[in-house]
């Protein structure tokens, strides 16, 4: 079966200005304290970031002490990433190929913060079940989405002086839920969450879920 690929977004994330600015506008302004909680939850030291774009997240867990690892299938993120923490290890692949990718019972958590947004919606299952062949027995998993009706769309947007075309899928947390249900997860957390952001001189507002599931072995 011939996979479907988000060109326009692989496109605009090996952008090395995307990338470069990308660092800068989330660098030091992003979710550190739920990172940490999260970190604090799990059952053992190892964490991966699935998607970790320029490795700001990665730099954080590692100084918290956790043994982390980078995975994007931007080269130039992983290349940006590497220059953000030489002590960290890091990956170039796609997320649907994880369950191939490290070997079972890998990592104690898995972080997706805003990165399954660009998973095709026929594709969610191959990542479900490789982050759940690589967690540890009582390993967790955070996921953090867009909200909107299931289904996929594609936006373009000026974005650090550049246009920038990237596909989303959305979810709803119901049908987000059954997903990670049917394929062996047990969601013992969920969160609504509106934001409202500024790119470039606009603002937008954009909803988001937030789902914490946990693997039993």
């Amino acid at each position: 079966m011939t996979r479907e690929v988000h060109i326009e977004t692989k496109k605009a994330y090996e952008n090395p200005i995307v990338a470069k600015k990308y660092l800068e506008a989330y660098g030091e302004d992003f979710h550190k304290e739920l990172a940490k909680d999260f970190a604090q939850s799990l059952p053992g030291k190892r964490v991966l970031d699935l998607g970790c774009g320029p490795g700001h997240y990665v730099k954080h867990f590692s100084q918290l002490g956790y043994e982390v690892t980078g995975l994007d299938y931007s080269d130039e993120m992983i290349r940006v990433a590497n220059g953000l923490d030489a002590h960290a290890a890091f990956k170039v692949g796609d997320m649907r190929d994880v369950g191939t990718l490290f070997p079972e019972g890998s990592f104690d958590g898995v972080w997706a913060n805003a990165s399954l947004l660009h998973i095709p919606f026929a594709d969610i299952g191959e990542v479900l079940d490789g982050v759940a062949r690589i967690l540890s027995n009582g390993g967790k998993f955070l996921i953090r989405t867009k909200k909107g009706k299931t289904g996929m769309r594609e936006v373009e947007e000026n974005l650090y002086g550049t246009t920038v075309t990237r596909e989303y899928t959305y979810w709803e947390e119901e049908d987000l839920k059954k997903e990670l249900e049917g394929h062996g997860f047990i969601v013992i957390e969920s969160v609504d969450e509106h934001e409202d952001v500024r790119v470039e001189e606009s603002k937008r507002s954009i909803d988001w879920i937030q789902l914490t599931a946990e693997i039993r072995k």
